[in-house]
Formats: C-alpha cells, sequence, structure tokens
C-alpha cells in the first residue's frame, strides 16, 4: 500500500513512490489517482467492501489528506510537480487556521484563501517538507529509502528513513528552480502583444497633452501638395491615422483641414519631426511581446515534460523528435486547398531504443498526453479537411 502513515506521531499522510508499481501510473499520478488507487487497494486486499472502501478512504483523506479531496482540480496538477506542492502548502495553512474546511473547497478557493495566511505553523511546515520529498522521489531526486513496519501494540506501524539535509537542499533547490521557471513561463506565455493604435494615442497624448482625445480619431485632414494649389491625396485621415501610418511629413506636403479643433501647425511639426516615429515604437515592442510568447512557450513544455514518467522524460531527452501539428483546410477551386485554421496543439513523435511515442501538448491548456494511437509512419503534417480527419 503506498499511500500510508510514515511516523506514528504525527500521522502525516503521503504518497510513497518508493512503493508504487512499475508502470503504475504512465507520469506522476494526479491527485485523483491516489484517492482511487487507495480505495481499490483496500478493496482487493479485503480490509472493506467496494463501497466502504470509498468511504474508509474519504474520511482517511478528509483527516489527514484534504488536499486529494479538493474539487475541480485540473488534469495536469500531479503529485510531486510544484503545482501540487502549491496546493498542498496552501491547504496546511487553511487547515491550520479552520480544520475541516479544505474538503468543501475548489482549487481556485484553496489559492485564494491561503494567500494571505501565515505558513509559521509546525503542519504547515510538515507538509511544506512532505512536499519536497514527493517531488524528490517522484522525479528521481532523492532515494528511494525501504519502508519498515514495527509491531506497536499488535499492529504495523510504517517507518521510512528520512533523507539527509543535503539531499532534502537538493530538493528544495529543485523545488524552487521548477517554481520559478513555471511562474516565468507563464508570465511570457500571456505577454500582450503591442497594439499599433496604443502606440500612436500614447505618442499623440504626449504631444498634445491638452487635446481632447476624440479629436484624435476625427478623420477631418487631408494631405495637400504646397507646389500646386489644389494637388495632393484627397482621402480624409485622422490623427491617429497619419500616426499609425508612420509616414514622415515631406517638407513638400502639408495636412490642412477645416477643424478648428486640430493644431494643425504644430501637427505638421510634429508630422515633419523624429518623433514622429510610432512604427519603429510598435515594431520593437511587437517584436519583443513575440519573443517573450515564444520563450512562455518554450518554458511551458519544458515543464509539461518534467510531469511526465522518467520513461517518457527519456524519451525526449535521448530520443529522435519529429514535431509536427494540425492544419485545417477547404477546398477551392480546381481541387486546390486553402488554408483555413491551425490548431494550437504541437504533436511530438520520439523514437528512441526502437520504440516510438507520440505526444500531444497543449501549452495554452497546459497538459500534456501520450497519443500513440494516432501515429502514422511519417507523421509530419496532420491534415483536417472540412472537419474529417485524413492522416
Amino acid at each position: 500500500m503506498f499511500l500510508h502513515w510514515f511516523d506514528a506521531k504525527t500521522y502525516v499522510l503521503r504518497v510513497d513512490f518508493a512503493l508504487i508499481p512499475a508502470g503504475f501510473f504512465s507520469s506522476l499520478p494526479t491527485s485523483k489517482q491516489i484517492p482511487t488507487a487507495k480505495s481499490e487497494r483496500t478493496f482487493k486486499e479485503g480490509l472493506a467492501t467496494h463501497s466502504a472502501a470509498k468511504l474508509a478512504t474519504h474520511v482517511l483523506l478528509a483527516s489527514h489528506a484534504p488536499q486529494f479531496l479538493f474539487k475541480d482540480i485540473t488534469s495536469n496538477v500531479k503529485v510531486g510537480g510544484v503545482l501540487w506542492g502549491q496546493l498542498t502548502t496552501a491547504a496546511a495553512k487553511i487547515e491550520a487556521q479552520t480544520p475541516g474546511r479544505v474538503p468543501n473547497m475548489t482549487y481556485a478557493e484553496v489559492i485564494a484563501a491561503a494567500e494571505s495566511l501565515p505558513a509559521r505553523d509546525i503542519d504547515v511546515k510538515l507538509a511544506q517538507r512532505e512536499v519536497l520529498k514527493e517531488l524528490g522521489l517522484g522525479n528521481g531526486l532523492l532515494p528511494v529509502l525501504q519502508t519498515r513496519w514495527t509491531p506497536i501494540n499488535g499492529v504495523l506501524v510504517p517507518s521510512t528513513p528520512e533523507p539527509t539535509e543535503s539531499q532534502m537542499e537538493q530538493a528544495r533547490v529543485a523545488y524552487n528552480s521548477r517554481m520559478q521557471a513555471l511562474v516565468e513561463a507563464s508570465t511570457a506565455l500571456y505577454t500582450p502583444l503591442a497594439s499599433r493604435k496604443e502606440i500612436a494615442l500614447d505618442c499623440l497624448k504626449a504631444e498634445f497633452p491638452t487635446l481632447e482625445p476624440s479629436v484624435f480619431e476625427a478623420q477631418v485632414l487631408a494631405k495637400a501638395y504646397t507646389g500646386r494649389p489644389g494637388a495632393g491625396d484627397p482621402r480624409m485621415r485622422s490623427m491617429l491615422d497619419s500616426v499609425m501610418e508612420g509616414e514622415a511629413l515631406g517638407h513638400t506636403y502639408k495636412w490642412i483641414t477645416n477643424d478648428r479643433r486640430v493644431p494643425i501647425d504644430a501637427f505638421n511639426d510634429f508630422a515633419r519631426s523624429e518623433r514622429f516615429r510610432a512604427p519603429e515604437v510598435f515594431k520593437t515592442q511587437f517584436e519583443a511581446s513575440i519573443t517573450a510568447q515564444k520563450n512562455g512557450h518554450h518554458g511551458m513544455v519544458k515543464h509539461l515534460i518534467s510531469q511526465l514518467s522518467l520513461a517518457d522524460r527519456e524519451n525526449f531527452e535521448f530520443g529522435e523528435i519529429e514535431c509536427s501539428y494540425e492544419k485545417h483546410y477547404k477546398e477551392a477551386a480546381g481541387n486546390a486547398l486553402v488554408t483555413v485554421g491551425r490548431e494550437h496543439t504541437m504533436f511530438v513523435k520520439t523514437t528512441y531504443n526502437g520504440e516510438r511515442n507520440l505526444y500531444e501538448i497543449d501549452t495554452t491548456k497546459g497538459t500534456i498526453d501520450k497519443q500513440n494511437e494516432r501515429m502514422t509512419g511519417n507523421l509530419k503534417q496532420v491534415i483536417k479537411i472540412d472537419g474529417s480527419y485524413q492522416p
């Protein structure tokens, strides 16, 4: 039984990765898999009926490990991962203040409620230590220590040797590093793209701080050629249009208007100056935001891979990698195909030690799933035409 008390005095419940049978989970277990596995093991060992096993498991978890009973936990929260560590610590902080409250809370409620609570309680410290041990054992950072069973008052009580402080420090450094990387990836992933309009408006507000913003968008300007009366571009523009387009005003041209709200002479001077450079600012900011988003996707992929089992992680680290994606097409004239969209997910095929595996990665949802049943011999691009799947 790999879910057990490891200390007869503190009765802290934890997952003993050393006792999990090989291949029991395809990756780090989710919070939903652990209660199910515990209940099934209790039933198979004849300790309770099927219904009683579920009830006993619920009572046990509610009193000793309520974090396994949260509502609405997504599948990407894996026991032994950094998100699980954050959640476990948050649960311990809440239970230290209001015992019995956590099992009725959702994931979001737990994180929000624990944010302002102190982490000084001994139970919180114990929970944080267990988080490090789970991460260390689940990711091969700590050695597997043999659990001993000692009879006390006729009952077998498990006792597992504690890792050394240097080993725990290694796990702590790894946890903090992964958490920092995840925070940075999440932040970068949602970097807003630069807006040409917002940049142009900021330029105009800085240049004409007393002008009503509505004047900036009034299409009351025309470009006149000063070398010949009546010549020029008759299309009406606004101050904002001109700044967004970013074409500097030549000395043989000027903007004209009948709208007295527009400081036309000052605007012409501005349009000929070096300050008239909104497109350059936009290009710089846009490229920076694209780079940040790329880094965010890269960091999120690394995090998702770290949640896989050791065997799957080795497929990515040592195997041959092929990446592909889904595109949607529609049929056009002459049997031609026109691209109408591309999925956000990416398929990665790994070949390692003669074994091939296919993984689907979605950085938007934060998921990575094996999709071996969708593998083809030459997976370069998955095409969907009019909603039908064609390899």
